[in-house]
């Protein structure tokens, strides 16, 4: 740990998410910082994600579409644009993680990974130091979706121009989906799976 950072202690604690308040040095002077974690123990290192991104690709009629999810979100009182996600369980990797939260969320089963990235991408590092991996991938229906009963998420399965027309109307969407979405349309679209 930097040893600008005093003393941490943890001021609330919940099931999904705890909040820490560090005291700080920096030039001499003393602040306090609080921020999210969903650990037990703040600045602890780990090569696993707390959660996964999928972005799921999948045929349509010979058409490479996108798959994003429309679900409520409590916290900005609406439906928000994204992909299917999750929290990874302490038992799992990222790729089991991901496999269970893209049949959970949208019916579709992973086939094939296209790309992983990096298992330390950082939401939102002024608040929190919940860290995540995007898993891009092939996925193929499987059934329905199996939703818990808090959520609410609707699977979009979109070709490009539907991708674009849904962006048209700038609806809310995740600080995460939006570069992918905003790469898939100036790339014309992706190559067909």
């Amino acid at each position: 740990m930097d040893p600008r950072i005093r003393k941490t202690e943890r001021i609330f604690s919940s099931r999904w998410l705890n909040l820490f308040e560090s005291t700080v040095r920096n030039d001499g002077k003393e602040s306090k910082w609080i921020f999210s974690s969903r650990r037990e123990k703040p600045y602890s290192q780990s090569d696993k994600p707390d959660a996964v991104i999928i972005v799921p690709l999948t045929a349509v009629n010979g058409e490479t579409c996108i798959i994003l999810t429309r679900e409520f979100r409590v916290p900005i009182g609406v439906y928000e644009i994204g992909f299917p996600a999750g929290l990874v369980d302490p038992a799992e990797d990222s790729l089991t993680t991901a496999r269970r939260e893209l049949r959970e969320e949208t019916g579709y089963a992973l086939k094939r990974v296209i790309a992983i990235s990096p298992p330390q991408l950082y939401s939102s590092a002024g608040l929190t130091d919940e860290t995540f991996q995007y898993v891009v991938a092939e996925a193929v229906p499987a059934g329905t979706a199996r939703l818990e009963p808090t959520e609410d998420i609707e699977t979009l399965v979109l070709t490009f121009e539907e991708m674009n027309a849904l962006l048209a109307d700038n609806p809310p969407i995740s600080g995460k989906a939006w570069p992918f979405c905003f790469l898939y349309q100036q790339l014309g679209g992706f190559s067909d799976l």
